[in-house]
């Protein structure tokens, strides 16, 4: 188990320090099994100019056994089914232990730009790109327009929003806002052993119309002693800024605000005054944030449309 650690954290350090072109990588906080991945289209091919979102798990048995991948994006291409899965022998009966996901992820790339009808997964594109490559290919670059140009990566929310529901996070309660999908009302469990245990924290979550090329907006509702979010509820949060990836997910954001209550970082912070309290006295400043839990309330819900809007 120590091996797999080591190794799953040595493939995830290279993906980051040695990023491949044309691919943006990110891992699920909660799982490091979890890969969620936004590969471009290749030039030249009838894919070029799309972004096509993928996710990526790695099993137990990992890495005797290939990883899983599935498409979030709908593809038109021969060895790409209308679910999303992927026909290539990397992932079959040419896997390796030797091979990592930087390989997986090149080869679906590859994949993109040079699509197999000889060994296809759907069937019917298959049949049409033999028959009529250049209809075939035409519908490939039509179907990228529709549904895989920079904004319609943000349709993909849909997928994230329905993983929330079947797969929740423990002591996370995620709803849409029933006039605007892009709206989530989040409540946020205090973490054990921390001194925001017991206390119950509202907070809005909005995605802008560029998401998931721009990270969400974040506001706390309920009010909260803490260096990284201020007397307004806004939230210092390096994945909420520099470190946003179109390839994280709302969930992502939503564990990393849970592990910041966990964590407090003084160092960064947002609220300089609770900051310097926490520094010289940090006692004192736990016993704070402690005594002062608030009930939730609708205080900011009004100003919180503006402050996004």
């Amino acid at each position: 188990m120590a091996n797999m650690t080591a190794r799953l954290n040595k493939e995830r350090e290279r993906l980051f320090t040695e990023p491949v072109e044309g691919i943006r990588v990110a891992v699920d906080d909660s799982n490091m099994r979890y890969f969620y991945a936004i590969i471009e289209g290749p030039k030249d091919s009838p894919y070029e100019g799309g972004f096509f979102k993928l996710q990526l798990f790695l099993s137990e048995q990992y890495p005797h056994s290939p990883p899983k991948c599935l498409f979030m994006t709908k593809v038109y291409h021969p060895n790409i089914d209308k679910i999303g899965r992927i026909c290539l022998d990397i992932l079959k009966t040419k896997w390796s232990p030797a091979q990592q996901v930087r390989t997986v992820l090149l080869s679906i790339q590859a994949l993109l730009g040079s699509p197999n009808p000889d060994d296809p997964l759907d069937n019917d594109v298959a049949a049409e790109w033999k028959t009529n490559e250049a209809k075939a290919v035409e519908t490939a670059r039509e179907w990228t327009r529709l549904y895989a140009t920079e904004k319609h990566l943000g349709d993909v929310s849909n997928f994230e929003t329905q993983r929330l529901q079947t797969e929740p996070i423990d002591g996370i309660q995620v709803e849409i806002d029933e006039t605007n999908a892009r709206f989530f009302h989040v409540i946020v469990n205090g973490p054990k052993d921390c001194p925001y245990e017991g206390g119950r924290f509202k907070l809005q979550l909005f995605l802008p119309e560029e998401y998931p090329m721009t990270a969400p907006k974040c506001l706390f509702l309920t009010k909260i002693y803490h260096p990284n979010i201020d007397n307004v509820g806004r939230i210092c949060l390096d994945i909420l800024k520099e470190k946003w990836s179109p390839a994280l997910q709302i969930r992502t954001v939503l564990l990393s605000i849970q592990a910041l209550l966990s964590a407090p970082n003084p160092d960064d912070p947002l609220a300089n005054d609770v900051a310097s309290q926490w520094k010289s006295d940090e006692a004192q400043a736990i016993r704070i944030g402690n005594s002062l839990f608030y009930a939730l309330y609708d205080l900011f819900v009004c100003s919180f449309r503006d402050y996004f809007l």
